[in-house]
């Protein structure tokens, strides 16, 4: 490489820092007197907290927990660090500072001598046979106050909410000053507190050693509440008590499942909404999966075998995919719901061999048809949750077979047609990315930026575009207390990340994909940095093919495959509470619902990773007050607008006119398509609302001057990346303009359309006008003609941000009034 090579020419020390200058001029008598009187009501607190405390618990080791605030300079920022407080001098150990400077220490001496002393040099001002000041008394000036360490300031959150019973037995992480930096003196800290635990009648978890950092010692325990009081109000070792993270606890509580513990569970609702899953065999007689199978016809496509049933292994991914179609989350289902669960009926199309691959006799794609037709007409199916895919990336410079017939059948010749739920794919190390190409990367770039690359890209079907695509999240990010105790495992992804073995859009028309994220759990990282993609309990909870074999109820799992199923059972349950509503509506309402699970910067980067984000069942369900949903459903010819007028009720905002108010509109629809053109859908639908102070005149005007030729409708198929996210820029130059989060060059690619914006109360007339237009791609006028109207459905979402007001409510009762004149 001839790259030139640049070598320094001067080095130079830095020039220091200027030390922290006195608080300002202190009376030091005064100041004196209240530190030591504040360390007096210290010690006799902890005196008289040790004479009641219960007697049968063992015995603590002498000593005091008690917190030290700093004097803060002119810009509110402490003055005495960690590392600046004389420890030998005071006679303490500082074993935290937190990050409002607060230091947390610990002195061996309950009375505090040698502070005290230090206290008393400072205000008689004494010095050394050399004049000097005598040791410890410079960072005097620097407290601000002492503070007893209580209940409050050692309990974690999770513990806080509890109000703990003295007689129940607790699982809980105890953080003590047991660290590395202690040499000997940390080793037998932990020793002795490992005999507290044991004479206190509690057990260790694991293999009972504790996960040692460099200056704490964390242990996982089992014990009772009137250890774990003790342990927050008296013990001078003690950091913190909390409980587990709520995933890893959930992960244990289901570990230890039986099936006389189970809650009940209902079988499926007769006139319920039913799933079709596409995939592998399953265990009909699984504890969690048969109140929604039983009486359906599942049947076997696999040459020569008709049985949907196969031995456990062979059985594990298909009976994991339809208990979560069934029963959604099973950490919501069994351990939140515990009183009663309905199960979402399920009907198996079984196209996995015992290998859980399609076998090479079977051509998926051409038995699509027939198998979404049995799905339909012998089980009522219109939802269909397909978590298979191809070991290779999609092309984006044509449409696949497989992702195409999803298309056509999910488009139904245009009647009331099929929604298609599919996942993106799983980054496993099979195929490309290689597992050697993710740990590579895990280096560098580093997760998530990773997923930039484009052999992250969707696996085909995932681009089917008529078809909702699901890919991977992670709710809440830990890895169990065993295995980070053992092995150092630590997991890849953050709260709210997106999963890391989730595949990204764009989609094959440069639209938005995936439209959602559901959970998929996590990947790990051992201390030397390599990538473990082992299932620990924090990951997706599934129903467990081993419950015939050896008993157990649920395992745990990663990757997309068990994201999609869970969007299926959420369609499901909106189509048992609508079930008058087409699969567009159902689509609308659940892309509408979706919120990206954690703040992005690169919103670019968000779209194609998150979608819309993650579907919330309250925001689809739970609307009244502050947050008006509205829903549509039409047919729409080719050619033609549709207008829609929905008042909006300003007499709410007069008092408050500042108040924010958030709009959102989703428009979804199936489209013909055709793979030999490149344009592939044969008419499109796209729609515009009208802007601030925009008559419905310039409304007709703007929707006339709309084109229809293939760059303006697909925005270029050769590089989805290209236009980027965010509003257009004769959108954002308009006069008037909402200020669309995602703008119309990006959303009017895909065949579910969200937008959104924000506006002060103010900026809205008496009514929000809409208008949809369906113009032709590829079609002629004749086949237009011969297609018919394009079925469609509209959601829209007003809400309140941070105000309680009734919108809802008067927004229905407005509607109803115009309704009734129309009709006059």
């Amino acid at each position: 490489m001839d790259a030139i090579r640049l070598i320094r020419f001067e080095d130079r020390a830095r020039f220091g820092r200027p030390m922290p200058r006195d608080p300002g001029h202190l009376d030091r008598a005064p100041h004196a007197a209240a530190l030591r009187e504040q360390l007096t009501a210290i010690a006799a607190a902890h005196q008289q907290s040790l004479e009641a405390r219960d007697p049968s618990l063992p015995t603590l080791p002498t000593g005091v927990a008690f917190l030290i605030d700093s004097a803060l300079d002119s810009s509110q920022k402490p003055l005495l660090a960690g590392d600046d407080v004389p420890r030998k001098t005071w006679g303490v150990e500082v074993a935290e500072e937190r990050a409002d400077g607060t230091l947390l220490a610990f002195a061996p001496d309950p009375s505090a001598t040698s502070l005290r002393a230090a206290l008393a040099a400072w205000e008689g001002e004494e010095r050394d046979a050399q004049g000097k000041a005598m040791p410890g008394t410079a960072k005097v000036p620097l407290v601000e106050r002492f503070r007893r360490m209580n209940r409050a300031t050692r309990m974690g959150d999770g513990l806080k909410e509890l109000e703990v019973d003295p007689d129940a037995l607790y699982l809980v992480d105890v953080e003590l000053v047991a660290g590395e930096f202690s040499g000997d003196q940390g080793a037998g800290r932990r020793g002795a507190f490992a005999a507290y635990i044991l004479a206190a009648g509690g057990t260790l978890v694991g293999d009972g050693r504790p996960l040692v950092a460099d200056d704490y010692a964390a242990y996982r325990v089992r014990l009772s509440g009137r250890a774990i009081i003790d342990l927050v109000e008296h013990h001078p070792w003690v950091l913190f008590v909390d409980l587990p993270p709520e995933v890893e606890r959930q992960g244990m509580d289901l570990c230890q499942l039986e099936r006389g513990s189970m809650p009940q569970i209902r079988p499926r609702a007769p006139d319920g909404a039913v799933i079709g899953v596409i995939d592998g065999a399953m265990i009909p007689r699984h504890p969690l999966l048969e109140g929604g199978v039983e009486g359906l016809p599942h049947r076997s496509w696999l040459p020569a075998t008709e049985a949907v049933t196969a031995p456990a292994e062979a059985a594990a991914h298909g009976t994991a995919v339809v208990s979560l179609a069934s029963l959604g989350s099973l950490r919501d289902a069994l351990l939140t719901n515990k009183d009663d669960v309905e199960a979402v009926g399920v009907c198996l199309a079984r196209v996995l061999d015992e290998c859980n691959l399609i076998p090479e006799e079977l051509d998926l794609p051409r038995h699509l048809q027939g198998i979404t037709n049995h799905l339909r007409d012998e089980a009522r199916a219109q939802i269909i949750s397909h978590s298979i895919a191809s070991t290779r990336t999609f092309r984006r410079d044509r449409m696949s077979v497989w992702a195409e017939r999803i298309d056509h059948v999910a488009y139904d010749d245009g009647r009331a047609g099929f929604l298609f739920i599919v996942s993106t794919g799983n980054l496993d190390g099979r195929g490309s990315p290689t597992l050697k190409q993710l740990q590579e990367w895990s280096l560098d770039p580093g997760f998530p930026a990773w997923l930039r690359d484009d052999r992250c890209r969707l696996r085909n079907p995932a681009q089917a575009i008529n078809a909702l695509t699901v890919g991977g999240y992670v709710p809440e990010a830990a890895a169990p207390f065993v295995q980070r105790e053992r092995s150092g495992l630590e997991p890849v992804a953050k709260d709210g990340w997106p999963s890391p073995l989730t595949r990204t859009g764009l989609g094959y028309l440069g639209e938005i994909k995936p439209e959602v994220v559901e959970e998929a759990g996590n990947v790990y990282r051992d201390p030397s940095g390599t990538l473990v993609m082992k299932r620990l309990l924090t990951d997706v909870a599934v129903a467990s093919s081993g419950v015939l074999t050896g008993g157990q109820l649920v395992r745990f799992e990663t990757g997309t495959s068990f994201a999609a199923p869970r969007v299926a059972h959420l369609a499901a349950r909106v189509l048992t509470a609508l079930p008058q509503s087409s699969p567009d509506l159902v689509r609308a309402l659940i892309v509408n619902s979706a919120q990206w699970p954690t703040e992005v910067k690169d919103r670019a980067l968000a779209f194609r990773i998150y979608g819309y984000g993650v579907p919330r069942p309250e925001r689809i369900f739970d609307v009244a007050g502050a947050r008006s949903v509205i829903t549509i459903e039409d047919r729409l010819p080719i050619g033609r607008v549709h207008y829609y007028r929905l008042p909006f009720p300003r007499h709410l905002f007069g008092s408050a006119p500042e108040t924010r108010i958030r709009v959102s509109v989703t428009l979804a629809w199936r489209a013909k398509v055709r793979r030999s053109n490149k344009r592939y859908r044969g008419a499109m639908l796209e729609w515009e609302m009208a802007k601030r102070g925009e008559s419905l005149e310039q409304l007709h005007g703007r929707f006339a001057d709309l084109r229809g030729d293939a760059e303006d409708v697909d925005g270029g198929t050769s590089d989805p990346d290209a236009e980027g996210s965010g509003a257009s820029p004769s959108e954002n130059a308009a006069i008037g303009s909402w200020g669309w989060f995602v703008g119309s060059n990006l959303r009017k690619r895909g065949t579910v359309q969200k937008d959104w914006h924000e506006a002060a109360a103010t900026s809205y007339g008496n009514a929000l006008v809409l208008g949809v237009l369906a113009k032709p791609v590829w079609m002629k006028e004749a086949e237009a003609k011969k297609q018919g109207p394009i079925r469609y459905a509209m959601t829209i979402c007003i809400e309140v941000i941070g105000t309680s007001v009734t919108l809802h409510e008067e927004i229905k009762e407005m509607v109803r009034v115009e309704r009734v004149r129309a009709r006059v």
